[in-house]
C-alpha cells in the first residue's frame, strides 16, 4: 500500500468517525428525555421536538457548511468544527447538579479553578498549545493550527468563563410555546455563578494574566550577573541605543486579552507575518514571542 492509499484510508476512517459522532449526538439525547420531561414539564409531543431541533439544525446548516468549505477549505472548516465540538463537549462535561454543589463545594471550586487555569495556560503558552492541537487534530498545517488557536481559543474562549445567560434565555423562549413552565423560568435558575464570581472577585483570574508565564526547565538555576559585576560592553551599549531609537520610532501598546503578535501585526501592518518586526523591537523585554501577557506594555514600530 502506497502512502497516498494509506492517507485516503485514514481520511475515510476520520470521516466515518465524524459521521458516527453526528448520529450519536442525535440519539444520545434520548437518555436525558425522562429528566427533561420531569424538570420542564414537557409533553410527549414536546419531547419529540427536542430531538427534531438538533436534526433540523444539522440539516439546515449542511448547505451553509458546504459553501463555507468551498470558500475557506473543507479540511480547515472540518478542523474548526471539531474544535468547536470539543469546546462544547467540555462545557457540558463540567456541568454538575445542585446536589453535588451543596454536598462538595470544595470539589466544585477546585474544578472551576483548574478550568480557569487551563484557559490561562492555553492563552499564554502558544507553542505548547499549538503542539497539543497538532497532536489531537492530527495535522501539522501551521495555518490551520494558528487559525484554530486564535479564532477558537483566543477569541471565542473567555478568560472569565461566565455562562451565557442570554443564550439560555433564547432557548427558554423557544421552548415557551411548548410548555408554560419554561415560559416562567429564568436563565439564572439554570446556572450557579457562586464559584466563578468568587474567583473573579478575589482577583484570582486577573492575577493569572498579570503574572509573567513561567516555563518549567530542567536546567540548574544560574546566578544573575548585575551591571556592577560585569559592565556592559561597547557592543551592548550600541544595541541599547539602537533599541531605544527603534522604540522611540514606534508607539506604545498595552496587551489586551486575546492579543497575539501575529494578530497585532495583522491589525497594524495588514500582514500577520510581520509579527517578527514587533518581536525585534521588544526583544529587550520579550524573551519569547509566544509569551505575552495581559497588561504588558510593548512597542509597535512604525
Amino acid at each position: 500500500m502506497t502512502m497516498t492509499d494509506r492517507n485516503r484510508w485514514l481520511a475515510l476512517y476520520v470521516l466515518c468517525l465524524a459521521s458516527l459522532m453526528i448520529v450519536l449526538d442525535a440519539t444520545i439525547v434520548n437518555v436525558a428525555l425522562p429528566s427533561i420531561r420531569e424538570d420542564l414539564g414537557f409533553s410527549q409531543t414536546s419531547l419529540a421536538w427536542v430531538v427534531n431541533a438538533y436534526l433540523l439544525t444539522y440539516g439546515g446548516c449542511l448547505l451553509l457548511g458546504g459553501r463555507l468549505g468551498d470558500l475557506f477549505g473543507h479540511r480547515r472548516l472540518f478542523l474548526i468544527g471539531i474544535s468547536l465540538f470539543t469546546l462544547a463537549s467540555l462545557a457540558c462535561g463540567v456541568a454538575t447538579s445542585q446536589a453535588l454543589i451543596k454536598s462538595r463545594p470544595d470539589l466544585v471550586r477546585n474544578v472551576m479553578k483548574a478550568y480557569v487555569e487551563g484557559i490561562h495556560y492555553y492563552k499564554t503558552h502558544r507553542a505548547e498549545s499549538l503542539a497539543i492541537l497538532a497532536k489531537y487534530l492530527k495535522t501539522t498545517d501551521p495555518d490551520v493550527l494558528s487559525e484554530v488557536y486564535e479564532d477558537v481559543g483566543l477569541k471565542l474562549t473567555a478568560a472569565k468563563p461566565y455562562p451565557t445567560l442570554r443564550g439560555i434565555g433564547i432557548m427558554l423562549r423557544e421552548l415557551a410555546g411548548a410548555t408554560g413552565k419554561s415560559a416562567a423560568a429564568r436563565p439564572e435558575d439554570f446556572v450557579d455563578l457562586t464559584f466563578i464570581k468568587e474567583l473573579d472577585g478575589s482577583g484570582f483570574i486577573d492575577r493569572l494574566y498579570k503574572t509573567t508565564p513561567v516555563v518549567a526547565s530542567r536546567e540548574e538555576p544560574r546566578a544573575i550577573v548585575t551591571a556592577k559585576e560585569k559592565p556592559p560592553s561597547p557592543v551592548d551599549k550600541t544595541k541599547s541605543v539602537a533599541t531605544a531609537t527603534s522604540a522611540a520610532a514606534g508607539q506604545g501598546y498595552t496587551v489586551e486579552p486575546g492579543d497575539t503578535l501575529s494578530g497585532l501585526a495583522r491589525k497594524h501592518y495588514g500582514n500577520a507575518l510581520q509579527w517578527e518586526k514587533i518581536f525585534q523591537a521588544n526583544k529587550a523585554t520579550m524573551k519569547n514571542p509566544d509569551y505575552i501577557y495581559v497588561g504588558q506594555t510593548i512597542i509597535i514600530p512604525s
